[in-house]
């Protein structure tokens, strides 16, 4: 009987170690999963925003100009009044930017990227350390691309016009583990144009403080 009692309690005791052990494998398994996401992730965003510069760069390189994408338009005293948008050009423009980031991710995507294991744990120690986890990167939908402009006071009767494309994708980060989608807007200021138009005759700055903004005079 106490051979046997011993053996129940050693069997017991084995199993008891046995699944602890596996709750432990699964719980680090989960976390260096997320970690792996992580810098999956933020891996992917850094190869999609390097390409979509790299993109824009060959498609522009020096053929376009501020003044092929938007137009002064200025009075009979030479004073201008607006700005016109060259939109056939923009969207020709965003097109061409769009299907080279498209081809190019497609590419890119087929290779991946390589994180090591070390990484994951999350110690500058180890980030070089372990095997290499291949990681695929698939586009998912296609690439949009459109441009917005931004006008900034940068004086007395001074604007700063630029010029924006925005770059937008969805990526699908694919683990061997796990996978989930990142969205990656990219948003490149292409041109900047001053434009300076007639200076006032007066300029008043009052500071927004006491006493500059109590003109009334008080009673006796």
């Amino acid at each position: 009987m106490i051979k046997i009692f011993r053996k129940k309690k050693k069997l017991i005791i084995s199993v008891a170690v046995l699944l602890l052990i596996c709750y432990c494998s699964i719980i680090v398994a989960k976390n260096l999963t997320a970690q792996l996401t992580m810098l999956a992730q933020a891996k992917a965003k850094a190869m999609v925003t390097a390409t979509i510069n790299e993109c824009v760069m060959n498609t522009m390189k020096d053929s376009v100009q501020y003044g092929d994408l938007v137009t002064t338009v200025k009075d009979a005293e030479g004073r201008i009044t607006y700005l016109q948008a060259n939109t056939v050009r923009m969207n020709d423009l965003a097109y061409s930017v769009s299907q080279q980031v498209q081809a190019s991710l497609a590419q890119k995507g087929e290779a991946g990227i390589y994180i090591k294991l070390g990484a994951a744990l999350g110690n500058d120690l180890f980030a070089a350390s372990g095997p290499n986890i291949h990681v695929k990167i698939q586009l998912i939908g296609s690439v949009s691309c459109e441009f917005t402009s931004e006008f900034e006071s940068t004086g007395i009767n001074q604007t700063r016009h630029k010029i924006i494309l925005v770059v937008k994708t969805t990526m699908k980060i694919i683990l061997p583990t796990d996978s989930s989608s990142v969205d990656v807007n990219t948003n490149l200021s292409l041109f900047e144009a001053i434009i300076v138009g007639n200076v006032p005759q007066y300029y008043i700055n009052v500071p927004q403080q006491e006493p500059y903004l109590n003109l009334v005079p008080k009673g006796n």
